[in-house]
Formats: C-alpha cells, structure tokens, sequence
C-alpha cells in the first residue's frame, strides 16, 4: 500500500476505534504499514524522545520534514500536570510551507511496539511515515562535512487535532501552563527546558520555541 494511503487509513483506525485495545491497534498499524516483527524502521522524534528515548537505536542523523511544525499544543493530564493543573507537552501538526528539525533513529519494530504503547496512551497522537531530509554524519576519523542523504520515510507521531488534549494556544498561555503543572514524571518545565538543552545539542534550530523560551526566562527572572 503506498504510504500516503497507508496514512489515511490509519488515521481511520485511530480516529474510529477510540477505545480499541492497544495492542490490537498496533497489529493494524503495523499489517496497514507492511511491516513485519522482524523489520528495522526510521522513526523521526521531535520532541523528548530524543532526550528519553524508549528505544535502542543503531543510528541517528538531523532530519527535515517539511510543511509540519513542532509546537507546544498537546495538554498533559499525567506525564507532567494532573486534571486540575494540566500540562504541556510537544505535539508535531501539519502546516503547508513549515519545516520542522530532529531525529532519525533506525529502530526495530519491537521498539516501535514500546513508543507506540507510551505515545497513545491517550490517544491524542496517532502514527504516520512522514518524508524526511538528512544529511550523513563524518566518521570520525574523516574530515569530510556530512553530505546530504537522499529523501527517506519515517514514522512519526502526529498530533490529533480533533482530540481534546490538542490545543492551540498563544506563546503567553503557553509559557503559563509550563511553569505551573507538574506530573507523575516531572513538570512541564523540567520537560521544556530538557527538550530544548536535547534540540540545542543536536543543532536543531526552531525560533518559535526559542522565542518562548525567552519569555519563560524572563517569567523565571521575575519571580526570582
């Protein structure tokens, strides 16, 4: 099935069967996208998965996926916040023109099996191949600067914008509900700013998120 359909059909299984049994989920997902246990797979991450991966990996390189973004849009009511207090979370939406930067990792499709498991636990995200642009790194006895890799698919997580958890809000409610929600793993803010040491690391650049983070250093600095 080519993957653009494969994509469609996906979606309808996650946005029909709500309350499917997960691991009955994953074995469409999987049969949909002809993947079988024994396949390796590119997955791309864009947020703290490339902080905290559940997965081993035996290779990684910066990647390109055009006309998505990575934003701060996916409500978190365990991970980091609770109902009273939610959190914010990253979550990756289509946007026709946008570039987003990250991660490629060759996995196994048994990994898969694990961030699929963390990654719909609420249903808010569902899995999809993605196109993406990377560049080979050097090794390290080359001086040679990495060279551009030839366009590769990818899975990845988008986020569902018809679920209740994705939200669109301003840099301003954003950086409120950062700095006010702290969950079972953590608090939002600890989650913001290892994502951003993990992006900056990798040099992946995205000025939406830079510019938020100011304004959260600035709220930081006032109530020092």
């Amino acid at each position: 099935m080519p993957w653009h359909q494969a994509n469609n059909r996906i979606k309808q299984l996650v946005d029909s069967d709500i309350d499917i049994d997960h691991s009955s989920l994953l074995t469409d997902v999987l049969r949909t996208m002809g993947l079988k246990p024994e396949d390796r797979v590119r997955y791309f991450a864009y947020g703290s998965q490339i902080w905290a991966p559940c997965f081993e990996h035996s290779h990684q390189a910066v990647a390109t996926v055009d006309d998505f973004r990575r934003e701060y849009c996916v409500l978190s009511y365990l991970y980091r916040g609770t109902d009273r207090h939610p959190g914010l979370v990253l979550g990756l939406q289509g946007q026709p023109g946008a570039q987003v930067q990250g991660m490629v990792f060759e996995i196994s499709v048994q990994d898969l099996a694990s961030i699929f498991k963390q990654e719909m636990l609420t249903n808010v995200y569902y899995p999809a191949w993605v196109v993406t642009r990377s560049q080979s790194e050097p090794t390290p006895d080359s001086a040679a600067a990495p060279t551009k890799q030839p366009p590769e698919r990818a899975l990845t997580f988008i986020a569902r914008g018809c679920s209740d958890h994705c939200v669109r809000l301003s840099l301003a409610q954003q950086a409120d509900l950062i700095l006010s929600a702290e969950g079972a793993r953590g608090s939002s803010l600890a989650y913001f700013q290892q994502t951003q040491h993990a992006l900056q690391q990798a040099g992946v650049p995205d000025e939406q998120l830079s510019e938020l983070e100011q304004l959260i250093n600035q709220r930081l600095a006032e109530h020092s």
